[in-house]
């Protein structure tokens, strides 16, 4: 029943002209007695296909009926009675009864694209189908099902395209989740992917795949425009696949316009997709728009309550509230339903070094490093060594022990901004300086490279380091950039500093701790190393303490109330 659901419903999103809700969002109906009006609504749809398989032996009964949503009537229905074998045959006759019934007539296209479906064995369909459900997961355990659907798939019936593709995104999935490096099966997902498209060119799942894997592993920002135009095939022969539109989003800043375009068309076509949701839910948080946050965060907590990835999101809007406490709590309960989610405990990590747990975050970033040796992870394990030393006031060792993180990694750009940053406190500004035109500027470039989200930091701590040296002019040219691609008051109030007015960087930051804003010890004296009020600098970490204090105490009575031992 769920294979013809969802081959009917590839099919159909692939004519042209037509709107096609995502699996997800269709299937959460399944057996559900929901009004077909209610479902309609809920999916922005006009029409809805439903129906039932029965098997008996090698026979099989597949009825099907379409019904105007808006009215209950039904356009069309039938009954088939085939043998098993039979199956993809119905499947073809329903698409074609359907696009009839809504059309009228069919196009050739139509003909073309109900043709050209690929058809395979039952068996071997029955696993790909399985392996589909267990990658939604995205727990390590489910991919690694999934994994073994797949292969058994192919190995039934070894000319049967989909499973191929399954297999390549599984290990994209792998790396993106931090349970295996990509650099280990980037060849296995590589092979697998040729070999899906070898069978069917058409293949949108195929081609979108090839976008995910292309931005991801070392070298990915090389492959972007490679990987963007896989992107934009997928779509092109499946308007209506989601997860294209989802991925493609990844790889079109900075015309944040046509991120958000992208992202809202994922979301049209399956709103009832948790990873969908969730990406809706972040980029609400990146643009500071906490109503639209809470909003799709309700909605991820109603469809995947016990999702990992729900309980992160919940605790990265905690996060950015400065709501620590739960923040952490949230955190520490997507660790525990997903204990091999690196993003999660490097998130949790973060947190808990913020709340004063300085301790316990890097024993959870140890483990994290251990499990996968992430980039990311990395990185941060070194920030947080870098920012006992600056507490204890020697900011030479906190720049050596950055300073061999970044330098041994593939440039990332926050990170090498952040390094500089170091640089610039510890009185190394040239140094700096080299460094960030470097990843700013081509060679013989003197402009003031591109104003894109990665470089929002670069440009800020250039502007930094020439405002330090006293070239203001040139610093003045930098703030702009930034100014365009942050609204920060932190930010905001340290460019209006370099910009002449003395109580600007102060008045920023005491803004942005009132709104929420909170960072671990030590990361003043980092992030701001143009500060000359000593008192002043004293008094806005006095005001951070406060704050993160009484999250400390509302942590620590929360889990002595779960422990059952409050007093």
């Amino acid at each position: 029943s769920e294979g013809r659901s969802e081959e009917i419903l590839n099919v159909l999103a692939r004519m042209q002209d037509f709107r096609v809700a995502g699996r997800t969002s269709s299937f959460a109906f399944k057996d559900q007695q929901a009004d077909l009006r209610a479902i309609g609504e809920r999916l922005g749809v006009a029409n809805i296909l439903e129906g039932s398989v029965r098997r008996q032996g090698e026979r099989v009964r597949v009825t099907a009926q379409l019904i105007d949503a808006r009215d209950g009537y039904h356009l069309w229905s039938e009954t088939y009675d085939r043998q098993l074998d039979d199956i993809f045959a119905i499947q073809d006759d329903i698409a074609t009864e359907v696009v009839k019934a809504l059309r009228l007539t069919l196009l050739d296209t139509d003909e073309q694209v109900i043709s050209q479906t690929a058809k395979g064995d039952v068996e071997a369909y029955n696993h790909y189908l399985l392996g589909q459900s267990l990658v939604r997961l995205r727990t390590r355990e489910g991919l690694e099902r999934a994994l073994e659907e797949f292969q058994q798939a192919i190995l039934i019936d070894p000319q049967y395209a989909p499973p191929y593709a399954g297999i390549a995104m599984v290990y994209a999935l792998f790396d993106n989740y931090g349970y295996r490096r990509l650099d280990e099966t980037g060849e296995l997902a590589h092979r697998a992917l040729e070999r899906a498209l070898a069978l069917d060119p058409q293949s949108d799942e195929a081609w979108a795949v090839r976008g995910l894997l292309l931005n991801q592993g070392p070298g990915a920002s090389r492959r972007m425009p490679e990987a963007r135009a896989a992107l934009e095939r997928a779509i092109e022969i499946n308007p209506n696949n989601a997860l294209a539109h989802l991925w493609i989003a990844n790889l079109l800043f900075p015309d944040f316009e046509a991120v958000a375009a992208s992202l809202q068309r994922a979301y049209d076509l399956d709103p009832l997709s948790p990873v969908i949701v969730y990406r809706q839910a972040m980029s609400a948080l990146q643009s500071q728009d906490m109503a639209a946050y809470e909003r799709f965060q309700g909605e991820l907590e109603e469809i995947a309550p016990g999702w990992f990835i729900t309980w992160q999101s919940a605790g990265a809007g905690a996060q950015a509230a400065g709501r620590l406490a739960e923040a952490v709590l949230a955190l520490e309960r997507a660790v525990e339903l997903n204990p091999e989610y690196v993003g999660g405990m490097a998130q949790l990590g973060f947190t808990l070094e913020t709340l004063g747990y300085q301790a316990r975050a890097e024993s959870v970033l140890e483990r994290a490093v251990k499990l996968h040796g992430m980039d990311d992870v990395r990185l941060m394990l070194a920030a947080l060594r870098a920012r006992k030393a600056l507490a204890e006031r020697d900011h030479e060792a906190a720049v050596v022990v950055y300073r061999e993180a970044v330098e041994s990694l593939e440039p990332m750009a926050d990170r090498v901004a952040e390094l500089a940053m170091l640089e610039i406190g510890a009185g190394e500004i040239d140094a700096a300086e080299r460094r960030l035109r470097e990843l700013l500027f081509k060679e013989g470039d003197e402009g003031v490279g591109a104003s894109t989200p990665e470089n929002l930091l670069p440009q800020l701590a250039l502007a930094t380091a020439l405002w330090m040296k006293g070239e203001a002019a040139a610093a003045g040219r930098h703030a702009e950039v930034v100014r365009r691609i942050n609204f920060m008051p932190l930010v905001l109030g340290a460019l209006d500093y370099m910009d002449g007015d003395p109580e600007a960087l102060y008045a920023g930051l005491e803004q942005s701790i009132q709104e929420g804003f909170r960072m671990p010890p030590g990361n003043m004296a980092w992030m701001t190393p143009m500060v000359t009020d000593s008192a002043e600098a004293e008094r806005l970490a006095r005001l951070m303490d406060e704050a993160v204090a009484k999250e400390r105490t509302r942590y620590e009575a929360a889990r002595a109330a779960a422990e059952g031992t409050t007093d």
